[in-house]
């Protein structure tokens, strides 16, 4: 397996991971119909259309995308500051380190460009796995906010 940046050429297969994931994961913990709305904000040509904005990494096997992560700073006015959104590992390949390995890599990018502080506002379904990679919940307690996430951040 390798990780490295996003090409246009994986949109599908990237829209493909994060669905199945909102589909078959995260709508354990928030129900199917807002999982089915949210879908619809990574069709192929959305994930086009945030490439232009996140520096983007996918993991990939023989062609095949396994996983998918991005980072980026573009709305934050502190530009030492950035935030990890859209991680995901294909549900056909949980729990072999995928995640943990897209992780390392997106934090050593954003370090590399000057990255002092992450933000990642993580599900439900995912919080204790990034608490796990030493990222903490902002303000010190585990508070489910109005979009139902945890707001998490590390300090590189």
């Amino acid at each position: 397996m390798i990780i490295k940046r996003y090409d246009d050429d994986y949109a599908a297969q990237v829209s493909e991971i994060v669905i199945r994931n909102l589909y078959e994961v995260n709508a354990a913990d928030y129900g199917m119909d807002e999982m089915k709305a949210m879908a619809k904000r990574f069709r192929p040509e959305d994930i086009v259309e945030l490439n232009k904005t996140r520096v983007i990494f996918v993991a990939m096997n023989q062609g095949e995308v396994l996983g998918t992560g991005s980072i980026c700073n573009g709305f934050c006015e502190d530009k030492t500051e950035f935030w990890v959104l859209t991680v995901f590992v294909s549900p056909d390949h949980h729990r072999q380190a995928i995640g943990r390995q897209l992780m390392a890599v997106l934090e050593d990018e954003a370090n590399k460009l000057g990255c002092k502080h992450l933000i990642l506002p993580s599900s439900l379904t995912s919080h204790l796995f990034y608490k796990k990679l030493g990222y903490n919940y902002i303000g010190g307690e585990p508070v489910i906010n109005d979009r139902q996430q945890y707001m998490m951040e590390k300090y590189l």
